[in-house]
C-alpha cells in the first residue's frame, strides 16, 4: 500500500489507519478489506491504485478517468460503479454499511473517524423510505456527494 500515493487522491487517515492494522472484527473489516487479491487478476495490468477490496471485489481509483472505481476480481471489465469523488465512494460504502444494519451511532462515529460527511443526510433520508423509493434513493445518493 502507497500511502503518498492514496493520501494524495484523498484517502483519509482514518480508512489507512484501519487498513494499516486491519482488524477483520471491526465494523469495517467485512466491508474493506487490504487489497491483496487484485494483484492476480488481470486488472493488475490496467494503470489503478488499488483501495480496498471485500472478497473478490475490487474497489480503486483508476488513473486513465481519473474515477473511483468497482469491480469483481472475476470480472474487471464490468464496473459496477464509477464516481469522480472519493466521497461518492465513501457514500456507497455507507449505503452497504447501513445496510448491514449497523446502529446510526457507531455509522456516525465511523464516518468521523473516515472522513465520510454526509452520514447524517444517508441516515436522515433512508429512513422510513419504502422498499422501491430506498432503491432509487440507493441508486442516486452517491452521485449527489459527489460535489
Amino acid at each position: 500500500m502507497n500511502e503518498i500515493v492514496l493520501r494524495d487522491l484523498g484517502i483519509s487517515e482514518g480508512i489507512l489507519q484501519h487498513l494499516r492494522v486491519y482488524e477483520p472484527s471491526s465494523p469495517l473489516g467485512f466491508r474493506v478489506q487490504p487489497a491483496q487479491h487484485w494483484r492476480s487478476s488481470p486488472i493488475a495490468q490496467r494503470s489503478i491504485v488499488p483501495l480496498w477490496e471485500c472478497g473478490t471485489v475490487l474497489t480503486y481509483f483508476d488513473q486513465s478517468s481519473a474515477t473511483y472505481r468497482r469491480c469483481s476480481l472475476e470480472d474487471p471489465k464490468t464496473d459496477w460503479f464509477s464516481y469522480r469523488s472519493f466521497q461518492a465512494a465513501l457514500a456507497q460504502l455507507f449505503i452497504e454499511l447501513y445496510e448491514d444494519e449497523l446502529p446510526d451511532e457507531e455509522m456516525l462515529a465511523i464516518a468521523k473517524k473516515v472522513g465520510f460527511r454526509y452520514a447524517e443526510r444517508l441516515i436522515a433520508e433512508s429512513a422510513g423510505l419504502n422498499r422501491e423509493a430506498y432503491h432509487a434513493w440507493a441508486s442516486a445518493f452517491p452521485r449527489a456527494c459527489e460535489a
